[in-house]
């Protein structure tokens, strides 16, 4: 098991954390979205970009009033943690 942790600002930020870590899309990895952001529209748009990178993989996500991203804790932003696993079913 491995995780990835990054703020999100742009979808080239995702592409840029997969092709530096070769995080190949798989039924095993889990995509967790936490987001301050409401907007619907931003949301799908978020859900979208993820999607197009890592169509497989697992995703979910929760709004929230904080965001912890490698041991720091933010307000009004958006972290995604990839976890990636070699020996679990994900449902």
């Amino acid at each position: 098991m491995k995780t990835y942790n990054i703020e999100y600002i742009t979808k080239k930020d995702l592409e840029d954390l997969q092709k530096k870590n070769s995080i190949k899309d798989s039924e095993k990895n889990l995509i967790q979205v936490f987001t301050a952001n409401t907007d619907i529209k931003y949301i799908q748009q978020l859900q979208n970009s993820i999607n197009s990178i890592f169509p497989k993989s697992h995703l979910i996500g929760t709004t929230t009033d904080g965001e912890i991203c490698n041991g720091k804790v933010t307000t009004s932003k958006t972290i995604i943690s990839i976890t990636t696993f070699m020996n679990t079913t994900l449902k």
